[in-house]
């Protein structure tokens, strides 16, 4: 199954998806800053894969294997006229990839890393170092939709495996608890829209 299947079939059921906050509190100072959400999709949560993943791929093929390297994939999708204000990974653990699934061409969303900035365009990728301070800017008037790939910091021995240990205990700290959410949230009905 191709990435842009998977998206299709999540956006078919967009009304149910979380916002990143909702999954993950610590995001809410990025991802409630306004009316608008930055709602995800979870695929794996700290090498594990996520239950509206395994639901939402009906049997057909996974779009994403398991991975020795990446801890976190998912679906980002940011409303038009949204901003990320601005934030970096708690810890140098990981970096992080992206890549633009749809972009809307008028007024293309960016992504400032550092003090560099990368106007988003499908197709094509972004990796950085999650630890640097970056923000998305999403001020056309369509929505940003990539697709986000944490991949486990390549360290030299002994430090690869203090990291491995690291993402070991973040599956059980954090990971179970998102993807717990994910699936809660796929379980609510969705509210009317007005």
């Amino acid at each position: 199954m191709r990435i842009s299947d998977q998206l299709e079939g999540v956006l078919a059921d967009c009304s149910t998806l979380p916002a990143y906050h909702d999954l993950d509190p610590d995001q809410a100072t990025i991802s409630n800053a306004t009316p608008k959400e930055w709602k995800v999709f979870n695929l794996w949560a700290m090498d594990e894969r996520a239950e509206p993943e395994r639901r939402n791929a009906r049997g057909r093929p996974r779009c994403w294997p398991r991975s020795r390297t990446s801890s976190q994939v998912f679906f980002s999708i940011l409303e038009p006229r949204e901003i990320d204000s601005g934030a970096r990974g708690a810890v140098r653990a990981y970096l992080r990839y992206y890549l633009g699934l749809k972009v809307p061409d008028e007024a293309p969303p960016s992504i400032r890393v550092k003090d560099e900035w990368h106007t988003w365009q499908e197709n094509e990728s972004v990796l950085f170092d999650d630890s640097w301070n970056h923000e998305v800017v999403n001020d056309s008037t369509g929505e940003r939709i990539v697709l986000i790939v944490d991949v486990l910091r390549p360290m030299p021995l002994p430090l690869s495996v203090v990291n491995k240990g690291v993402a070991l205990a973040a599956r059980y700290v954090y990971g179970r608890k998102v993807l717990e959410r994910a699936a809660q949230a796929r379980e609510q009905p969705a509210e009317p829209t007005a």
